[in-house]
């Protein structure tokens, strides 16, 4: 929303010229020959030039972000393609709400002329993003690029920068696109088109806003095509009027269609576009931004014959695990979280929770995920890699001016991460979260028997239908949940679940199939549940639950028959969520050679030289002659080992390995030499298995648990973990031995990650991987099977 006053608009109008006529005679800019600040990004270098000198410092600056000073800017790119070498005049001012009170303060710039910033459309105004609160720097490139890479509308491009003000060196800086309704940016055409966001947190401080009706959701007027100047500059321009009059019409009824108790499907779909809300969701979820329910949440119409759009994307420092201690605020990976955002978060707006009870949406946001979300998602974490060797100058830069690495949370202090002592710790950490992330939302919606359920609560009685992941109960009102109605809509599958229920003065049940558990008109609680499935159904999926219990809040989650809930204490189900997760692995493929930077570089200076690397040398070298050696395979070893180590290639052997982790529960299943556990996270539980279809025999294994000491050796074949569950203990140490056949032709190798110590070495066979007497808690572990040597 503009935010300028008439006087101050033609005071500023008047600097900006003075800038610019200090930026034409070379004045008020660093010499053009200062070297980029890291030569793997581009340096943006901004003079203050405000005609009042008062003015031209960084405290004139951070002490209002309403103060805007009158700049002259250039921009140094290290590859030459897009370096803005003489000086443009500008202006700075600050930014952002939260984010505005750290100490690396976001800024918006504002050119004197439309101008395309490292190859991005060209604007007028940009956003400086700090990313000061994120250790990673790349929490909102990864939430932005992959919004514009499944198609939504409008995302934001942004680009890092080293920043400097007056020759100072500001950090790195992520110089985005701003959210505003203009050509190049969202670009509505629409006399009444209109950009509105819904802001439960600041939206009251605004000049335009409303409270839905039924939600009570708070939505601003942002931006309009036709302007929306300041309050006490007079009222809104008739087509913005209008427009705004028009959009709040469009929120109401969404608001009450969502919130009947069978949403009217056809209505709905009539009145919002419904691909951009799936988009806006999986970019979400895929996050698990708490925002969601909050602010920063941009829907737009284009006049009045135009539907509600979701978009843009904005504000990502709070997701991506940046909360790691706090599940309402979307800690845990593994969670269902956008679509139940506003009972886990037990406030704000509702509506993706009301969109998904709709069988429709949930189909549609399937489809879509198969056919090409998916396939972006899982390129993430190669792309993180790919960042951080961008990043590693400018970020060792960064740090050595913010030094936040190693220290507490610049977030809400015991809820925000606090930070690794390395940069390469941070990515890493994001990293293995969006791996964790990304493979529960594959084993989710890669096309299963969807699971539809609603739950039965005191005083309330049964509530409306729920799909697969949704919380169905009650949370932060002492309702006990006393029973539960699962279904498979469309198909069999219902047959091949089964359950059981711990009840109020009943005790356990018997297993039996699992579409009605606990008790109605009795007055009984639920107190513990377990699912399982049989037949092909158990072949193909995991099923996966957790309970929100009285006086404890969320366990972690089960899977397959494990227990959610309490035995013996007298303790409430208060809200559920139950789902489907295939079996079938999740793999994270590499990413192509980068286009870009190549071609750019050498298209300058001629193509000549282009020619001359690729010329026939190199294809010689690789020509036939490299064939000709590969006679090698005619050589008889060949033959020779064909007839003897046949049967022994056969044997196979699978370490299989789940834990339970701190503040996530229990964890999916790892194979092989995968890392189960999180940098920063206790582990407090290992569930070990290690099986072979050729060779029998099992394992056992023991754990150094904190207040415990060893624990007594157990035999996996029991199904027992290792560790506790529960207690908020950490394992510091533990052993593994295999025995029977498996321990003549296999060894067991393993090792841990130490806190502050880093991985240790692989250690085997009973040896003690971890520390003991050190008080150190493993946070992450790694197991592999393997042929014995000869």
């Amino acid at each position: 929303m503009h935010t300028t006053r008439h006087l101050a608009g033609l005071r500023r109008a008047a600097a900006i010229l003075v800038a610019a006529a200090l930026a034409v005679a070379g004045l008020g800019t660093l010499p053009a020959s200062a070297a980029p600040q890291s030569a793997d990004l581009p340096t943006l270098n901004i003079t203050l030039a405000d005609p009042d000198a008062s003015h031209n410092s960084l405290n004139y600056v951070h002490a209002s972000k309403d103060n805007k000073v009158a700049t002259t800017m250039t921009l140094e790119d290290p590859s030459g393609a897009h370096s803005i070498e003489a000086p443009v005049a500008g202006e700075i001012k600050g930014r952002g709400n939260f984010t505005w009170n750290l100490p690396k303060k976001p800024y918006q710039i504002k050119f004197a002329d439309n101008t395309s910033v490292l190859g991005m459309a060209s604007s007028k105004t940009w956003v400086l993003l700090a990313n000061a609160a994120d250790a990673s720097l790349m929490r909102n490139k990864v939430a932005f690029e992959f919004a514009e890479k499944i198609g939504l509308a409008y995302s934001p491009e942004s680009r890092w920068v080293d920043l400097r003000v007056n020759g100072q060196y500001m950090g790195n800086y992520q110089i985005s696109e701003k959210t505003e309704v203009k050509k190049n940016r969202v670009d509505l055409k629409h006399e009444q088109g209109v950009m509105v966001e819904l802001d439960n947190n600041y939206g009251t401080a605004e000049d335009y806003y409303f409270r839905t009706g039924t939600s009570k959701s708070l939505f601003v007027l942002k931006e309009a095509k036709s302007d929306v100047p300041d309050l006490d500059e007079g009222p809104l321009p008739a087509a913005t009027q209008a427009g705004w009059d028009d959009i709040k019409n469009t929120l109401n009824r969404v608001d009450q269609l969502l919130a009947a108790a069978k949403v009217d499907w056809a209505a709905l779909s009539a009145l919002i576009d419904v691909d951009s809300f799936i988009k806006y969701y999986f970019v979400y979820e895929l996050t698990a931004n708490p925002e969601l329910s909050q602010s920063s949440i941009y829907f737009y119409k284009d006049g009045p014959s135009s539907k509600l759009f979701a978009g843009p994307v904005w504000d990502f420092d709070s997701g991506l695990g940046n909360y790691d201690r706090a599940p309402h605020l979307g800690s845990n990976p593994n969670t269902d979280y956008a679509k139940s955002i506003s009972i886990l978060r037990q406030q704000g707006n509702g509506w993706y929770h009301d969109l998904f009870r709709t069988e429709e949406f949930l189909d549609r946001a399937q489809t879509l995920w198969n056919q090409s979300i998916r396939a972006e998602a899982v390129l993430i974490p190669a792309k993180i890699t790919r960042w951080e060797g961008q990043l590693k100058t400018s970020a060792a830069n960064n740090f050595n001016k913010w030094k936040i690495l190693g220290g507490p949370t610049l977030l809400i202090p015991g809820w925000g991460k606090n930070y690794s002592t390395t940069y390469a710790g941070e990515v890493a950490y994001l990293r293995d979260w969006m791996k964790t992330r990304i493979t529960m939302l594959a084993k989710e919606h890669t096309p299963t028997p969807r699971l539809r359920y609603r739950g039965h609560v005191q005083l309330v009685g049964w509530q409306p239908k729920v799909n697969t992941g949704q919380v169905a109960g009650t949370v932060g009102q002492d309702k006990r949940l006393e029973s539960i109605l699962l279904a498979t809509p469309g198909t069999s599958a219902i047959d091949s679940i089964q359950g059981i229920a711990h009840i109020q003065e009943i005790g356990w049940t018997s297993w039996g199939q699992a579409a009605t558990l606990g008790t109605t008109g009795q007055d009984k609680r639920l107190e513990a549940v377990a699912y399982r499935l049989t037949g092909s159904l158990a072949n193909q999926y995991d099923i996966s639950y957790r309970v929100h219990i009285q006086d404890i809040g969320w366990q972690g989650w089960k899977v397959n028959s494990e227990m959610a809930g309490t035995e013996g204490q007298g303790k409430r189900i208060e809200a559920i969520q139950i789902r489907l997760l295939s079996k079938a692995a999740v793999t994270f493929p590499a990413l192509p050679p980068e286009p870009t930077p190549t071609p750019t570089p050498t298209a300058t200076p001629t193509p000549t030289p282009t020619a001359t690397p690729t010329a026939t040398p190199t294809a010689t070298p690789s020509a036939t002659p490299t064939p000709t050696p590969t006679a090698t395979p005619t050589a008889t070893p060949t033959p020779t080992p064909t007839p003897t180590p046949t049967p022994t290639q056969n044997l196979t052997v699978r370490a299989s390995y789940n834990g339970n982790v701190q503040d996530f529960g229990w964890t999916q299943v790892y194979e092989n030499g995968a890392t189960l556990g999180q940098v920063g996270k206790r582990l407090e539980a290992i569930k070990l298995k290690v099986a072979s279809p050729q060779v029998t025999g099992n394992l056992t294994y023991r754990a150094h648990v904190q207040e415990v000491g060893w624990q007594p050796w157990i035999e996996a074949a029991s199904g027992r973990y290792i560790g506790t569950e529960g207690r908020s203990l950490r394992v510091e140490a533990f052993e593994v031995k295999l025995n029977g056949d498996l321990a003549t032709k296999f060894d067991i190798r393993y090792r841990a990650y130490v806190k502050g110590k880093g991985w240790q070495a692989w250690v085997s066979n009973g040896q003690t991987a971890g520390t003991t007497g050190q008080s150190l808690q493993i946070e992450q572990v790694q197991f592999q099977a393997v042929r014995k040597a000869g």
